[in-house]
This record gives C-alpha cells, structure tokens and sequence, in this order.
C-alpha cells in the first residue's frame, strides 16, 4: 500500500496520458471517417479509378463551343458552384479531384476541339502535395500553355495563382506547414514571370487568402479545401474577368 502511494501521482499521470492519447486517435478516426465522406477522391481515388475514369468521360460526352468559359483544375474547381455563383455566365467546369497538371495533359482533347473563348486554370496543389518541385511543376506548367496557345490560339487563358494552405493539417500533412508553403510563393512567383512571357493573364488569388502565408482559418476546414466564404471570395475576385 505504501508504494502505491508513493508513486500514485506518477500512476495518475500515465494514466491521463494514455488516455489521452486513446482519446486522441479515436478523434482523429471519426475525423478520418468524416473526411472520407466528404472528400473521397483525395483519399481514395486516384486518375485512372473509375470515379475518374467517369468524370472524364462525361466531359468527352459533354459539348462545347467557342463561346465557352471553362474552368480548368482539381478539386478545388471541381467543388467551384459555378452555375450558382456565376449567374448569367456560360461556364463548364472541368475540375476533377486530385488532378496534378500531368493528369491534365491527358484530357485537352476536348477543350482543344472546342476551342473555348476563355479557359481559367487552377493547378498545382496536388503536384505539390504529392512531392513536386516547384521546378518540374514550372516545366510540366510551361507544356501545358504551349499546348493550348499552339492548339487554341484564339483562346484567352488565366492562370490562377496557387492558393496558400494551412499551417498544418491532420488529414492533409504533405499538402501543408511552412515547407509547402515557401514551394507555394516560389512558385506563383514563377507562374508569374511565365505568365508575362507568354503574354498570359495572371491572377494573383492568394494575397486575398493569406494570413501571415497560410490560409485563413475561416476559408478552411481541412487546410485545403474551400469553405463557401471562401468561395464567394474567389467568385468576387474572378467577375472582372468575366
């Protein structure tokens, strides 16, 4: 009895610390569980899966003219309510969850076909999650505008700056923190010099997203992805170029 009181402090505290850590990872599963089905296609789907495979296909199926707008990206326009923000406007969405820009080379057939009056792109955020340089982003970046300025040469093109993320994130970790963020401002920056070279309009998103480099917590749930401020932020920065 009296070694167990003598050392009962040290018993209760290694007790509320396994606890706590049981308490945490059971936590961060009904999160895990959540996340999933909200967003399954970051974690499950990759481009050739049949949620892939399905979506791309639609817009095969789908037509457009040259007097279409087409918003060009990953999940982050996939999730764009573009109807439903842009009121008036003719625009397709051509978003699909986790697309890097190499994924993207592999389905312009159809947007090149219709030779749209305008494309808006928004790319990069996988490719950085999943470990991309900023240089082999810039040179996979450089092949797809010189596809679309030599194959649609009527077409106005905006590049979309890369949107910061959080400083951290339970569910995205590569995609976030101060890392991916330097990656993140290099990059635009690069984007942007591009953009002049080639005579490309460049829209500078991310000062309108950024806290101290991160994304603002209110436009964020998982450190990546949108919330609707967030959204109606982004449709208020793009109606000038609509």
């Amino acid at each position: 009895m009296s070694w167990f009181i003598r050392h009962s402090r040290n018993i209760l505290i290694a007790s509320l610390l396994i606890n706590g850590i049981a308490a945490f990872f059971a936590l961060k599963r009904v999160y895990f569980r959540q996340f999933v089905q909200t967003y399954p296609e970051i974690i499950l789907e990759k481009p050739g899966t049949q949620s892939f495979l399905n979506r791309n296909q639609l817009f095969q199926t789908l037509i457009m003219d040259s007097a279409s707008t087409v918003f060009l990206g990953n999940s982050l326009t996939q999730n764009f309510e573009l109807a439903e923000l842009f009121p008036g406007f003719r625009l397709y969405n051509r978003g699909i969850a986790g697309d890097k820009i190499a994924d993207v080379l592999l389905r312009l057939q159809p947007i090149i076909e219709a030779q749209p009056a305008k494309i808006f792109i928004e790319l990069g955020t996988n490719d950085l999650g999943f470990g991309n340089s900023p240089d082999t982003i810039l040179v996979r970046y450089t092949k797809l505008l010189h596809i679309l300025q030599t194959k649609c040469p009527s077409t106005r093109i905006y590049i979309q700056s890369i949107l910061p993320t959080s400083r951290s994130s339970i569910m995205l970790p590569s995609y976030c923190g101060p890392k991916i963020q330097a990656s993140i401002l290099l990059l635009n920056q690069e984007l942007k010099s591009l953009c002049k070279q080639r005579g490309i309009q460049f829209i500078n998103l991310y000062p309108s997203f950024a806290s101290q480099h991160f994304l603002k917590p209110e436009f964020t749930l998982d450190g990546v992805h949108l919330t609707g401020q967030g959204y109606l932020l982004w449709r208020n920065l793009l109606l000038p170029y609509l």
